[in-house]
C-alpha cells in the first residue's frame, strides 16, 4: 500500500538501505530520514518528494538525481555531488553543504536557509528564488550561476568567486590574502641571468 501511494520500489528501497548502491532507483516519496548513506551512489535516481531529513549523506553521488521538492533538512550532505541534478522547491534548511558540487543543477525554489556551503561549487547553478537567507557561501564558486529574485539577506558571501581566475603561462593559482585567485607565472633568476649572458656575447 505504501509503494503504491508514493510510487518508490520497496525493493529499491532495500538495496539503498543495504548496499548504499542504487543508481537510477524508484525512490520517489521514500522516508529515508536519518539514514546513513555515507558515499551512496544514488546517480541519476528519483527521489521526488523524498524524506531525507538528517540523513548522512557525506561524499554521496548524486548526479543527475531528481530531487524536485525532497527534504534534506538538517542533513549532512559534506562533499556530496549533485551536478546536473533536479533540486527545484528541494529543502536544505540547516544543512551542512559544505564542499558538495551543484554545478549546473536546477535549484529554482530551494530552501537553503541557514545551510552550510562554504566552498560549494554553485557554477552555472540555477539558483532563481531560492531562500539562501543566513546561508553561508564563503569561498563558494557562484561562477555563472542564476540568483534572480533569491533572497540572499543576511547570507555569508565573503570570498564568493564570481568570475573564472586568468589563468598564467604556467597554469598556476594561488590565494591571495582575501581568496581571490591570482595566476603566477614561474620566472626565476637564472633565465634572467641567461638572457643577459646573451647579450654581452653578443
Amino acid at each position: 500500500l505504501v509503494a503504491n501511494l508514493f510510487g518508490f520500489s520497496e525493493d529499491d528501497l532495500k538495496k539503498v538501505l543495504d548496499t548504499k548502491q542504487c543508481p537510477k532507483c524508484d525512490l520517489k516519496g521514500a522516508n529515508l530520514q536519518g539514514a546513513f548513506l555515507e558515499f551512496a551512489n544514488l546517480s541519476g535516481a528519483d527521489l521526488e518528494g523524498a524524506n531525507l531529513e538528517g540523513a548522512n549523506l557525506l561524499g554521496a553521488s548524486m548526479d543527475g538525481a531528481n530531487l524536485k521538492g525532497a527534504s534534506l533538512k538538517n542533513s549532512n550532505v559534506k562533499g556530496a555531488t549533485f551536478k546536473s541534478s533536479n533540486l527545484s522547491n528541494a529543502v536544505f534548511e540547516g544543512a551542512d553543504a559544505s564542499g558538495a558540487i551543484f554545478k549546473r543543477s536546477n535549484m529554482n525554489g530551494a530552501n537553503m536557509k541557514g545551510a552550510k556551503m562554504q566552498g560549494a561549487f554553485l557554477k552555472e547553478a540555477n539558483m532563481q528564488n531560492a531562500d539562501m537567507n543566513g546561508t553561508n557561501l564563503k569561498n563558494a564558486n557562484m561562477v555563472a550561476t542564476k540568483t534572480t529574485n533569491a533572497d540572499m539577506s543576511n547570507a555569508e558571501t565573503s570570498d564568493v568567486y564570481k568570475s573564472e581566475p586568468k589563468k598564467g603561462k604556467k597554469g598556476k593559482y594561488v590565494k591571495g590574502k582575501k581568496g581571490a585567485k591570482k595566476a603566477v607565472a614561474k620566472k626565476g633568476k637564472k633565465s634572467g641571468k641567461s638572457n643577459k649572458a646573451k647579450k654581452a656575447k653578443k
